[in-house]
């Protein structure tokens, strides 16, 4: 029998084209997976440390406001009205000054719920009075008092400040309408701040603090720091910025506000010298200006529905507010009123034709103006009844004009049709908003 020679197969020492493209591929969507996890990753840490940093603010916001309810109370007639606080027996006041009645322990308002003027001076009796309700007077000793009409509010004292140039309406009213100040919600100045300064350290997160400029100085005593003439100074101001003098060997530091700025010198405001151990060039390293960028502040929303109601008062936490009166932008809103069939029945431009809508939906208009902030999960400020709503789900029309915006619950008060275009319902798109809570 004949032996056929059997054939052996060649080890193979390599992989096939096939199996490199196939491994590729594979590797490149492993890749890819993993890269999309990156912005992803970021985002979420970003949106973590804002959640966190505002839930700090909050809990410094109710203690503030428990401890100092003085910083809700309402506005005068005339934003200069000189308040003096709670009401006090046995005490000299004069006329126009503004009272509260007393409020009780672990109560934010007094009751009744409103400010009294004084209308004839002389002193309070030694018992609080009777606080009328009505327009009538009250007689308090050798005092007539006068109430003052109800009113919902903003307390917002850094809004009302921070713009240095203007003045008047601007400053007390919240809401800006193209150019014109809208009058109907007033702005406080939360319990008597006269300016930014003063009211930053109750309103801001106070560790907001980044370092603007770090030099040696040539020269520094117990009043003032002066910086080498290749040192620029023309950024430092003393409404936002101090000094942060620091030792020689690192381990002790002395903080100071700025109160002017001369050629190289800064000075300190009086009384505010810098310790006996830090006014050297022998026991100074480095010295900061250090400025202050208010990347958390709030604000505070008072609704009155009646004077033996407790207001609703909701605590806005905002990020990186810009201070600028255009997000204060107010647009026509129909709050869930389907009653509007014909724009006919008011001006075209007042209140939108009002399309199927149920109770929790709003209808705005942005017609000649810039389109505001529209996005699934942001807030919405009904700025004529004071009440927030979240956003969440937008339907823009045809024209770009409009949307029709799901709120996420019903609506409160619905926008009543009056037939005059002043009565129109008010909408505020503020931006940089991250939380919402009630006290």
């Amino acid at each position: 029998m004949k032996n056929t020679p059997t054939t052996t197969q060649p080890t193979r020492t390599g992989a096939t084209l096939t199996e490199v493209l196939v491994s590729l591929l594979i590797f490149s969507v492993g890749i890819v997976s993993v890269f999309t996890l990156f912005p992803v990753s970021l985002l979420s840490s970003i949106q973590a440390t804002k959640l966190t940093n505002s839930k700090i603010l909050a809990d410094n916001v109710v203690d503030i406001v428990r401890t100092a309810p003085h910083i809700l109370r309402p506005p005068g007639v005339s934003a200069n009205d000189p308040w003096t606080g709670e009401w006090e027996s046995n005490k000299p006041y004069n006329v126009n000054d503004l009272v509260w009645p007393r409020i009780q322990s672990g109560q934010l308002f007094p009751q009744p719920n409103l400010a009294y003027r004084c209308t004839a001076g002389g002193t309070s009796g030694a018992a609080e009075p009777k606080w009328l309700t009505t327009g009538a007077n009250v007689n308090d000793g050798g005092v007539t008092w006068q109430r003052v009409a109800l009113s919902n509010y903003v307390v917002d004292p850094l809004g009302r400040f921070r713009d240095g140039t203007t003045t008047g309406l601007r400053r007390e009213s919240f809401g800006y309408n193209s150019g014109t100040i809208v009058t109907g919600l007033a702005r406080t100045d939360g319990g008597g701040f006269t300016d930014y300064v003063s009211a930053r350290p109750f309103f801001t997160q106070p560790d907001s603090w980044t370092i603007a400029l770090n030099e040696t100085p040539s020269a520094i005593n117990a009043t003032s720091v002066t910086f080498p003439a290749s040192v620029p100074l023309e950024s430092v101001n003393a409404t936002d910025q101090r000094l942060v003098v620091v030792s020689a060997d690192g381990t002790q530091s002395a903080s100071r506000s700025i109160n002017n700025i001369s050629g190289q010198t800064i000075f300190v405001p009086a009384g505010q010298n810098f310790p006996a151990n830090l006014n050297s060039l022998a026991e100074v390293s480095t010295v900061r200006v250090e400025a202050f960028a208010p990347r958390y502040s709030y604000i505070l929303t008072v609704r009155r529905p009646d004077e033996y109601v407790q207001p609703k008062v909701s605590a806005v936490i905002l990020f990186n507010r810009s201070f600028s009166f255009e997000d204060e932008e107010v647009f026509k809103a129909n709050f869930g009123n389907s009653g509007y069939n014909d724009e006919s029945e008011v001006d075209a431009t007042a209140i939108p034709l009002a399309m199927s809508m149920t109770d929790n939906q709003v209808l705005i208009s942005w017609a000649g103006k810039k389109q505001p902030l529209l996005r699934e999960g942001n807030y919405l400020f009904d700025a004529r009844e004071v009440i927030w709503y979240r956003m969440s789900v937008i339907t823009l029309d045809a024209d770009n004009e409009r949307a029709l915006i799901t709120l996420d619950r019903a609506v409160e008060q619905i926008t009543v049709n009056t037939g005059n275009s002043s009565d129109v319902g008010r909408a505020i798109f503020l931006p940089g908003i991250v939380e919402i809570f009630e006290l």
